[in-house]
């Protein structure tokens, strides 16, 4: 019963993360720097509940993001998606079960995502330099994404919490 409760409450945090998206963010925007409510959900997911369902929720989400926005459908839910796949696969061998640690990944994270991001766009034709995308949009962009991120990682982690199974045995204890 606690799987289905807790699988049934990713699925309404997922749409409260993306209907924040797309009703609070804009009304966010500072400068034309808009916060990316889904890729902080999607970060703080992947450390609260490491597993496949992570890496799903990110994708779709990703290609709801694609959709909303004006760039090339599919590459954030790239990004997304392998941001999530590298962080769930660094913070258990970490053994990341601080919250600092936590942190850290996340900001770590948001600034890579936003990077890759910005990067792809520029490959995919967009007429800006790297270093004006990274100065007037990336690292703004993170920051905001950041900050965002470390208010929902207390919310996400309470309701959302980690995925429990019969079988549920930490990476960083099988490996020993």
């Amino acid at each position: 019963m606690e799987v289905i409760r807790r699988n049934i409450s990713l699925v309404i945090a997922a749409l409260l993360a993306f209907m924040f998206q797309l009703v609070v963010t804009p009304a966010m925007t500072i400068a034309l720097i808009r916060p990316n409510a889904l890729l902080a959900f999607c970060v703080v997911l992947a450390i609260v509940r490491p597993a496949n369902s992570s890496m799903v929720v990110a994708f779709i989400l990703g290609l709801l993001g694609g959709v909303l926005s004006s760039h090339p459908v599919g590459i954030m839910a790239a990004v997304m998606v392998a941001v999530s796949f590298i962080l769930t696969r660094a913070f258990s061998v970490l053994e990341g079960n601080s919250q600092i640690m936590a942190f850290v990944c996340i900001a770590i994270a948001v600034l890579v995502a936003e990077i890759a991001y910005g990067f792809l766009l520029i490959q995919f034709g967009m007429g800006v330099s790297f270093l004006s995308l990274l100065l007037y949009r990336m690292a703004p962009c993170a920051l905001y994404d950041c900050i965002l991120a470390f208010l929902m990682y207390p919310l996400v982690h309470h309701f959302v919490g980690p995925q429990i199974t019969a079988t549920h045995i930490p990476v960083a204890q099988q490996l020993r």
